[in-house]
């Protein structure tokens, strides 16, 4: 998807280019690719977060968490 991705809980996150709003935690395990804006209340999350990661409480990535985080309480990356 190119353009503003929302919803209320990430379930089927393929990819994303521009923001991908929810406001609630992704299911697990945590999918997908986010090129520019990863946006949630309270938490984000996606296989590969690229850009702008931004949740009140936390940020996860599975695989690559690279450009700026603003987490309340963390940011995380949970792959090996």
């Amino acid at each position: 998807m190119i353009g503003v991705r929302l919803n209320f809980r990430d379930r089927r996150l393929e990819h994303v280019d521009g923001v991908n709003a929810t406001i609630w935690a992704p299911y697990q395990p945590v999918r997908g690719v986010v090129h520019g804006v990863a946006l949630g209340l309270p938490l984000t999350g996606a296989r590969r977060i690229q850009g702008i990661g931004v949740g009140l409480f936390g940020v996860t990535a599975e695989e690559q968490l690279t450009g700026l985080v603003l987490a309340g309480l963390g940011a995380e990356r949970t792959g090996h």
